[in-house]
């Protein structure tokens, strides 16, 4: 029922997009297309020609390109880049008159409309991307130009912006790493070598220096618990479907056993020939590479009573073992028929063998709606544990 609706709204999106397409073709002659507003990308539409004698149905593609900004439109757009810049270029508490953190030099402003190119004026005091260097900053403050071109379209403008700038004051931990960064960089310049030297003191502070530990032990116990703990789920999941597999059998086959017990009885064999003739025949007939889990259980019974163990404790021990309400039922009917003498056997077995196959329809539609997702919960702890492995490379790569 439910394929039947996804079939039905399938066939219906079908028809819709067949009923858009008779439209479009049916259409009247559309010679007009929209321009693109500013910002907006050059754009390609697909349409298709007829043009009488020269070509029929042809498919063209008609090139819409950027809209053209005017003069007054880019000194609009130039204006509120300025007020942009004037707002987001200082970071911190910093303004033009006092600047010790680095600039924010965007490339696009004005939602990208307006595109800014930056320079200074000297670099011996700030490095291009707008960060001050510190060391070489005067005590008193050193003044730079910054200087950027502002593009529009085809149009530009020049903008300059005085800046003073200042030395930071530095926490104790932060000269330190600063002069040590300055330090580093300067030897990888110097330096005519492949290799460069770290150095060991800074302002007479020793410097030690060691490879940080990767923690492959670590990492590796946490990858092996996992995968551990994974297959442990995955053991018990084994071990919780094995069972239901075998309640399964075992209720597939009651009703099958019971017939059998019926008709034999009815021929006037007793119970234990009864179990013994269905014991054999199954041994003697039995094709499945797996043996069915009810018929291995009347083998042990029959087995058993072949040792010399009587009726009623044999079947007794059948109905243990089987660990099924139906079973139980089965066996105390039997016993109940040995001890009493009862005459009404064969009746209540043909009664117990109808309400089994109607348990038994009830359970196969069951077992046709659970095989779809019977294997989900083994699928995704295996799952886990392939992601596990694949995973594992990075883990130990990672940095902790």
């Amino acid at each position: 029922m439910k394929n039947k609706k996804i079939i039905i709204a399938c066939i219906i999106i079908a028809l819709l997009g067949l009923v858009a397409d008779i439209v479009s073709f049916l259409g009247k002659e559309n010679t007009k297309l929209k321009k693109n507003e500013i910002g907006e990308a050059y754009k390609v539409v697909h349409v298709k020609i007829d043009a009488d004698g020269v070509v029929k149905n042809y498919d063209y593609d008609v090139k819409i390109r950027e809209a053209s900004i005017s003069k007054d439109q880019a000194d609009k757009f130039f204006e509120k880049a300025k007020k942009e810049i004037k707002k987001n270029l200082f970071t911190g508490n910093d303004n033009k008159d006092h600047v010790v953190n680095k600039l924010n030099l965007k490339e696009k402003w004005v939602d990208g409309l307006v595109t800014a190119e930056w320079y200074f004026d000297r670099y011996d005091v700030i490095t291009p991307s707008g960060k001050p260097i510190f060391d070489k900053i005067s005590s008193k403050g050193s003044q730079v130009v910054l200087k950027g071109v502002l593009i529009c379209g085809k149009y530009s403008e020049k903008l300059e912006i005085i800046l003073n700038l200042y030395r930071k004051k530095l926490s104790k931990k932060e000269n330190f790493l600063y002069k040590l960064n300055s330090k580093i960089d300067n030897e990888q310049k110097n330096t005519k070598s492949n290799y460069f030297n770290l150095p060991k003191k800074i302002d007479g502070v020793a410097i030690k220096w060691k490879n940080k530990s990767n923690f492959y032990f670590f990492k590796s116990s946490i990858f092996m618990i996992v995968i551990s703990v994974l297959l442990k789920f995955k053991e018990l999941e084994d071990m919780k479907n094995s069972k239901k597999d075998r309640e399964k059998s075992l209720k597939i086959d009651y009703p099958n056993i019971v017939g059998k017990f019926v008709i034999l009885l009815g021929a006037g064999m007793s119970i234990s020939q009864s179990i013994h003739r269905i014991a054999e025949n199954y041994q003697e007939q039995r094709q499945e590479a797996k043996e069915r889990e009810g018929y291995k259980q009347l083998i042990i019974t029959s087995n058993e009573i072949k040792d010399g163990v009587s009726d009623r404790i044999a079947i007794q021990k059948f109905a243990e073992r089987t660990k099924i309400p139906e079973y139980r039922k089965f066996s105390r009917l039997l016993i109940q028929n040995m001890q009493k003498g009862s005459t009404s056997l064969a009746k209540s077995l043909e009664e117990e063998t109808y309400k089994a196959f109607e348990t038994r329809k009830n359970l196969a539609k069951k077992l046709g709606e659970e095989a779809s997702t019977k294997l989900l919960g083994p699928m995704m702890i295996m799952f886990g544990i392939v992601m596990a492995v694949v995973i594992a490379p990075a883990i130990f790569t990672f940095h902790i």
